[in-house]
């Protein structure tokens, strides 16, 4: 009797710290060896026991440095006496979850990649400092302490003589503004971090980099 392969599953294992593992599940005709052909930085054949009748489970954990190509098909092979049937399944890792993340923002084996999260456009002044984030803060909280002491008179020179001074500031940091581009990006091990740009990128969100000093770089397998 040839044997046959019913489902082949595959889910990340937790509990194993900065390591990554995969446990594989191959179901079929009971009395058997199975196995899962991984693809990768290097090809590997992961041998599954038999939990329980018909049902083959094995966990494989990444060496360091090694990735397993989540595009390729996963292989399965289920022999029993001397008969063999292969089975190969194009989408294995769909919806796997990898270190909160799904398989595709994922590239194994890559220390330093990322995935980019956001695009922003912001505006800034001569001195590198967002528009308007200083200002207004200083102004307000220089009223609000000379009302609170019910001078108003006094409370009105200090504002003028203050609010005159970064007016003349503000207006030459405007003049001097320009607009950048923050890339924002999450690492393989769960750290965001920033990237910021005169020209536009060309990266967009979901996209996986390399993070290079203080720059990205495209990932190329």
């Amino acid at each position: 009797m040839v044997p046959e392969i019913q489902s082949v599953g595959v889910a990340r294992e937790p509990g194993r710290g900065r390591s990554e593992a995969l446990r594989y599940t191959v179901r079929g005709t009971p009395g058997g060896q199975a196995s899962v052909q991984l693809q990768g930085s290097q090809a590997t054949n992961v041998v599954l026991d038999e939990v329980r009748p018909g049902e083959y489970a094995g966990t494989y954990v990444l060496p360091q440095g090694a990735w397993v190509d989540t595009q390729q098909p996963l292989v399965a092979q289920l022999r029993v006496g001397s008969r063999t049937t292969r089975s190969s399944v194009a989408n294995a890792y769909a919806g796997v979850d990898l270190r909160g993340r799904r398989a595709e923002n994922y590239t194994y084996g890559c220390a330093d990649c990322a995935s980019v999260q956001a695009v922003n456009e912001v505006v800034v002044d001569g001195e590198g400092k967002v528009l308007g984030t200083v200002a207004g803060g200083v102004l307000g909280a220089v009223v609000g302490s000379q009302f609170g002491k019910g001078d108003g008179r006094k409370a009105a020179g200090v504002a003028g003589a203050v609010g005159g001074a970064l007016l003349g500031r503000e207006i030459q940091r405007r003049n001097n503004q320009r607009t950048q581009y923050e890339v924002v990006v999450r690492t393989n091990d769960g750290l965001q971090r920033s990237v910021v740009y005169n020209e536009p990128p060309a990266f967009r969100v979901g996209d996986t980099v390399r993070v290079v000093g203080e720059t990205l770089e495209p990932y190329r397998r």
